[in-house]
């Protein structure tokens, strides 16, 4: 009974909140996650569901599975629940977690309407269980406990950033669940080891000069990260070049592949790209020959120019060179032309910039702590778990 009536305190609340603003309650912050869209939904959990619309200021019981459908009208957008008609909004909430598409979901859900005549679903979340379900999916379950807690902290702290800065305000939602913003897929592969590392740095955000550091990361950066301004053109001081080893060690990430095999394959690989799926791509006739014109400090190509036989073309966007290369694993590569095609050698994965995360999972292994990995990646920064309510507002 107490946890009915916790729900329906919340369902109660959440009329009263925008359905993209992140706001505080009893001192947790809670976001919009948007997590699909579709003209039929099926919803599921092993308790019953807690409906509320804007004509019932009172909560709804269903049984365990709810079959919801767009109704179509075009004067007010509405949905079918099992069979009782109700205009959107609607909140929906269960004491136990909601399944969606094989995946499973704390919080509630926000049904709202697109303008392709669709359900939005919108699953509204507190801060440290959304974290907890970006870990998996971002560094992975194998991850050594140190490691975990890193990729925790920097993914608040992206979180916490991408929110002040509105990234998703103009679609009814803060954040997506894709790589765009961080990958999230709710309570699904979660493990004991990373709950707890979301719980017990519980608030912990990384700091730069009294702001919050946008702290981004990437799979592996090939020997040392890339600076923000070179890749980017944007100046972030706690984003800069820096060498992945302390007092002239092996580089870290270098040695993944002796705790997982295939961190290797992230630290040095080699590919093949045809000339032709080049020439499809840029329609500047058959190509003749590709300059790189601009390395960046970690080794990615940041400008290249492509000569073909009706035109040339220059790219000065590392993740459309990737894409150009058939998505290269990153853009620190030296090509090789072998007639027909390229042939790439290639070191990292990802942009390069931030945290390495398999360099983080080597220094873990190596005792760093989860601390020491951080302030190495996010040059100047400090730990503080005081942001939420003395120097943090959101509107």
């Amino acid at each position: 009974m107490l946890f009915k009536s916790l729900v329906i305190t919340i369902i109660m609340l959440s009329f009263f909140l925008s359905l993209n603003a992140a706001k505080y309650i009893d001192q947790h912050l809670y976001f919009d996650i948007f997590i699909g869209e579709a003209q039929y939904l099926q919803l599921k959990s092993e308790s019953y569901f807690y409906l509320n619309s804007p004509s019932d200021s009172t909560y709804i019981t269903f049984p365990e599975v709810l079959q919801i459908n767009y109704d179509g009208n075009e004067s007010q957008p509405s949905v079918w629940v099992n069979g009782n008609f109700y205009n959107l909004p609607i909140t929906i909430a269960s004491d136990k977690p909601i399944e969606f598409n094989g995946y499973k979901y704390n919080g509630m859900f926000l049904l709202t309407a697109t303008k392709e005549n669709k359900i939005k679903l919108i699953n509204n979340v507190e801060m440290e269980d959304y974290i907890a379900g970006v870990i998996p999916y971002e560094i992975g379950v194998e991850a050594p406990y140190e490691a975990l807690k890193a990729q925790a902290v920097a993914a608040r702290s992206h979180t916490v950033k991408q929110l002040l800065n509105s990234k998703h305000s103009n679609d009814g939602y803060d954040l997506c669940n894709t790589t765009h913003c961080q990958v999230y897929n709710g309570l699904t592969r979660q493990t004991e080891r990373t709950y707890r590392a979301a719980i017990e740095t519980t608030n912990e955000i990384l700091i730069f000069e009294n702001e919050v550091v946008d702290a981004v990361y990437h799979s592996c950066c090939g020997g040392s990260t890339e600076d923000a301004k070179d890749l980017w053109g944007s100046s972030r001081n706690y984003l800069i070049h820096t060498k992945d080893s302390r007092n002239n060690e092996s580089i870290y990430c270098s040695l993944g592949g002796k705790y997982i095999n295939w961190y290797k394959s992230a630290f040095q690989w080699s590919s093949k790209v045809s000339k032709n799926d080049i020439k499809n791509k840029l329609s500047i006739g058959n190509i003749q020959n590709i300059q790189i014109q601009k390395r960046g400090k970690s080794g990615r190509i940041l400008t290249i120019k492509v000569n073909g036989s009706l035109a040339s073309k220059t790219i000065k966007n590392e993740l459309e060179i990737r894409k150009l290369f058939n998505n290269a694993k990153s853009s620190n590569f030296v090509l090789q032309d072998k007639g027909s095609y390229y042939l790439l050698n290639g070191y990292g994965t990802g942009h390069g910039v931030g945290m390495c995360q398999i360099g983080a999972i080597v220094q873990a292994y190596l005792g760093f702590s989860y601390e020491d990995i951080l302030l190495f990646y996010y040059n100047g920064t400090k730990i503080s778990d005081e942001w939420l309510l003395n120097n943090f507002k959101i509107k």
